[in-house]
């Protein structure tokens, strides 16, 4: 079965940016730095190009998929190295804008977001950093292409909730069984280990 595949690039905004690149860099070349203030920010520029994971929606999509594999971090971020995926198949589409988001310069780093185990969903993710640190705690996230069962927001919200529900569950029964061993451990020692010998009988 073929994976639902959707890209997330506004053609008619990439090419608008592509072009006020082309015209700065020209501009440069001229001697008129100016020009450069009048081109929207990296951050501006992806917006309107990917839009943005924001709030809600980003905490789910990435508790749903832990699994990242970066391009440019090379692990420095706590992600698996990008030559390493190897869950599925990239679907050509992916591949193409993939080059373009790369191409158009406006991302620090694209990443792949999987789930733990196989290849259910995998997003692709242009990320911007805060500071010059890239600390991920001010980066902000940008769909790029998505392939996969193609689950709806809604739907791994939910899945997220019963995860949860689940890992609750079983650190409670952990918890139970463990203090139902310390109870026992404490009835040995003082019920075998520590009652009082009997005294021998008397010849």
């Amino acid at each position: 079965m073929a994976p639902n595949i959707e890209t997330f690039c506004d053609k008619a905004a990439a090419a608008s940016f592509e072009a006020s690149s082309t015209r700065t860099e020209l501009a440069a070349k001229l001697g008129l730095s100016k020009q450069a203030d009048f081109v929207d920010p990296r951050q501006e520029a992806a917006t309107q190009i990917y839009g943005e994971f924001v709030g809600e929606e980003l905490a789910t999509w990435r508790k749903y998929l832990p699994r990242r594999y970066s391009k440019n971090s090379h692990g420095g971020c706590g992600c698996w190295d990008w030559r390493s995926y190897d869950s599925s198949l990239v679907p050509l589409e992916c591949l193409e804008s993939i080059v373009q988001a790369e191409g158009l310069g406006v991302f620090h780093d694209i990443q792949i977001w999987a789930p733990p185990r196989g290849a259910d969903d995998v997003f692709v993710v242009g990320v911007i950093y805060g500071d010059i640190r890239r600390s991920h705690k001010d980066a902000r996230y940008f769909p790029i292409a998505r392939w996969g069962a193609g689950t709806s927001w809604a739907a791994a919200r939910e899945r997220n909730k019963a995860t949860s529900r689940k890992d609750t569950r079983n650190a409670i029964l952990t918890l139970i069984i463990c203090i139902v061993i310390l109870v026992l451990g404490v009835w040995f020692l003082t019920s075998v280990v520590m009652s009082p010998m009997p005294n021998p009988p008397h010849g």
